[in-house]
């Protein structure tokens, strides 16, 4: 019997992930999850997560990080500037997205190994099993960059199951093509392969309408990128396996489309812009995995290399010269190289003790530039001068008027870390769990503007020592319904800004922390059809990094806002319905504030200052104008922090008598608006509210081997926001929108 033994479903509270029934076909089947390195029931785990499976990510058209907005509690996902991506939980993550000496506040694994560089959320989800998202700091078994929570990408390993795998093609509207495959086999009796790859492409989403010879039609956010990824397995007995990878992602894309707010062209697809935008992003990662069980612990080494390229160019403020002046546009290059290695040793699951202890390094280095011009009629030209610099320039007066900025900067990191945590059983019902990490994070900001013709670079140098830790308490009030109270802290490391002369933003910024203090509740009724979740928290967020302007333009970077607050509640529930039916939903409950005085310079007043003062920069009124521009901002909301997110979902099986059977779903997701920045409640800084349906259908032939789904995400083809953008060097505020209606059609082989 397959009833609901494919259905997928949206549950959260603790955990969002493809269940299948019992063999009675009344209960939701038990889940098993990584969470905490530690293999557990999600049910049992002490923590607000999500897992996603990869059949819900299928029915939601999942393809990147980006498109989990709307099915993780607490979660927005934000743009910028083309390639820089922002994901924050819970208010807590990535609010400088203009400054690559700046590390993310959620942490990204995939299979554990972390990933250094934001710029690999831009890839897809590759041949995933399922993707686990744990909310709240995270600092002592993941380390610094966990403060708002870590994503982990489960991937679908290697098994000695012979030759199996799967094969699908999707084509749909914008010409969209997709080609995503795996292959699974037993080399020998201990030696398996998986090879897996995913290639896609589509017409753009929108236009921009004034790029010269393209008679309007220079296309934004399309896609051409390609993914794959090889393992192999060796497992010469049970106490001991070893896993090779080696993974390559390449995106030859225009440039997303990014509207201007102000853009006198009301269709949201379309944008008033004259420069033919494109990022360019190649990625590897090549890592290892031991795993070694003895007869008290189970060791495992985790080895990586990293390498991220990325060449791009992009129209800041989102129109033209005729439309603009003046008119921003912009090169960027960045090249990084990361080393990491962790090994951890985990008691063996049974005894009064669970403990895990480990350690972790990582070394890397960035090369990043920047040259940005200032456009206008008489000066239409911006040439690409990221990797030389013109003979003819010998001094800063050589340099062209148009030239706003020019940067080409060296970054370093090396971090390293010990880490304990242990869960002690009092009772078979009661449990306390303990554990702390020591970080020592050093980093470096070699820093060059205008070719070091208008003065030498300035090095910045910077360490953190930092210990972060948890307590937590879990009860069983019956075998189906927990209890938990925690405690947690988590930071991310400061850095150096890559600004020559600021006179109020520091050049070192220092280390954000996050206190959390959170309960929550698991539970399973009625023989474990229902599931209901819930839990409440509250966050003391210190020294949380934002972008920050600066009275000297063009010199702003990070800088540090001392207390802030972040509280709030989530519930999630999953119910099994007659007639084959499912229901799911979760609501998610915020509030913030910022909860010390400190003056910053807002943006777009910045921008007006530079305007009134006919943008003669550095002249005594100029820089008047920028000091008397700054506020208090003293109670305003902390970015990215909606009051309410909400999603619901309805999923029906049909079974036919012939065997075959029908996945049928509706869902319907809810975002509030939020504060793109610190500062007040306002037009420019409000990202708005959305609204969005999709529907899925997928039947399964008889045999189970092929299956032919259609997907229609964004039924109603709402212009949906989905990020809010204000650039810090020159106040233009542009966004994002979630893609327009999309019908997909997949046939896919399973074998």
């Amino acid at each position: 019997h397959k009833t609901r033994n494919i259905i997928s479903l949206l549950m959260c509270g603790a955990a969002s992930v493809a269940f299948a029934a019992s063999p009675q076909g009344n209960a939701l089947e038990e889940v098993t999850v990584v969470a905490q390195k530690r293999e557990v029931n999600i049910q049992k785990a002490p923590v607000a997560i999500t897992a996603v499976s990869a059949q819900t990510l299928d029915q939601n058209h999942v393809i990147n990080p980006v498109d989990l907005n709307g099915l993780i509690p607490s979660l927005v996902f934000t743009t910028s500037e083309g390639f820089n991506n922002s994901v924050s939980i819970r208010g807590v993550g990535f609010n400088v997205p203009q400054n690559d000496s700046a590390q993310p506040g959620v942490s990204y694994h995939i299979d554990s190994v972390y990933i250094a560089n934001p710029v690999s959320l831009n890839t897809g989800f590759l041949d995933p099993d399922h993707i686990e998202v744990l909310r709240g700091p995270q600092g002592t078994v993941f380390g610094q960059n966990s403060v708002g929570g870590t994503i982990n990408v489960i991937s679908k390993l290697p098994t000695f199951d012979g030759a199996t795998g799967y094969a699908d093609v999707s084509i749909g509207t914008y010409n969209l093509e997709q080609f995503r495959g795996a292959l699974n086999t037993t080399l020998t009796d201990t030696l398996a392969v998986r090879a897996s790859v995913d290639q896609s492409r589509h017409d753009g989403f929108g236009n921009a309408t004034k790029v010269p010879g393209t008679n309007g039609k220079y296309e934004l956010s399309n896609d051409d990128s390609v993914h794959g990824r090889l393992q192999g397995l060796w497992k010469p007995n049970e106490n001991f396996s070893f896993l090779l990878r080696a993974e390559y992602a390449q995106l030859d894309n225009n440039a997303p489309l990014s509207k201007a707010i102000d853009d006198p062209n009301p269709d949201p697809w379309t944008q008033s812009s004259d420069w033919p935008g494109f990022q360019d992003i190649k990625q590897q990662i090549y890592s290892a995995t031991a795993t070694y069980t003895t007869s008290f612990a189970t060791i495992k080494s985790l080895s990586s290399w990293q390498a991220s390229d990325h060449i791009g160019s992009l129209n800041e403020d989102g129109l033209s010269t005729a439309l603009f002046f003046p008119h921003d546009v912009e090169y960027e290059f960045q090249k990084s190289v990361n080393w990491t290695q962790e090994v951890n040793m985990s008691s063996l699951p049974g005894g009064k003790l669970d403990w895990i202890v480990g350690g972790f390094f990582l070394t890397g280095n960035e090369k990043v530039g920047y040259t940005q011009w200032g456009l206008s009629p008489s000066a239409p030209n911006a040439p690409n001068y990221l990797f030389s610099k013109p003979a003819s320039f010998k001094t800063g007066a050589d340099l062209p008027d148009s030239l706003y900025f020019q940067s080409a900067s060296r970054l370093t990191r090396q971090s390293w870390s010990l880490f304990g945590q242990g869960t002690y059983h009092l009772t078979d019902a009661l449990r306390v769990t303990g554990g702390m990490r020591y970080t020592h994070d050093e980093n470096s900001t070699d820093i060059h503007d205008y070719f070091d013709l208008r003065g030498p670079g300035v090095f910045v140098k910077s360490a953190t020592n930092s210990l972060t830790g948890k307590g937590e308490v879990d009860y069983d009030l019956t075998p189906d319904n927990l209890v938990y109270a925690s405690y947690s802290t988590g930071f991310k490391p400061g850095g150096g800004n890559i600004s020559l002369a600021p006179a109020v933003v520091p050049f070192q910024y220092k280390p954000e922390t996050v206190t959390a203090y959170e309960v929550g509740t698991k539970n399973g009724f009625l023989d474990n059809s229902i599931r209901l979740n819930a839990a409440a928290f509250y966050y003391d967020y210190a020294n949380m990094q934002f972008e920050a302007d600066d009275v000297n333009p063009f010199q702003g970077g990070v800088d540090n806002i001392p207390t802030s607050e972040v509280y709030g509640a989530e519930a999630e529930a999953s119910i099994l319905l007659p007639h084959n039916l499912r229901l799911d939903g979760n609501i998610t409950l915020e509030k913030s504030r910022i909860t010390s005085h400190f003056l910053a310079l807002d943006n777009v007043a910045a921008n007006a200052a530079d305007f009134a003062s006919g943008f003669a920069f550095y002249s005594p009124l100029n820089l008047a104008l920028r000091k008397k521009a700054y506020r208090d901002i003293y109670g305003n909301a902390v970015p990215m922090v909606p009051s309410v997110q909400t999603a619901v979902s309805l999923t029906h099986i049909w079974d036919f008598a012939g065997g075959g059977q029908l996945l049928s779903k509706f869902d319907v997701q809810y975002r509030d608006q939020y504060q793109a920045a610190v500062f007040p409640k306002s037009r420019i800084y409000t990202a708005p509210s959305y609204v969005l349906s999709n529907l899925y259908f997928d039947y399964t032939l008889p045999g189970d081997k092929v299956d032919i789904a259609f997907t229609l995400s964004n039924i109603f083809d709402k212009a949906a926001v989905q990020s809010r953008f204000v650039n810090q060097f020159g106040g233009e505020a542009t966004q994002s929108y979630f893609p327009p209606r999309q019908a997909i059609l997949k046939v896919g082989y399973r074998f």
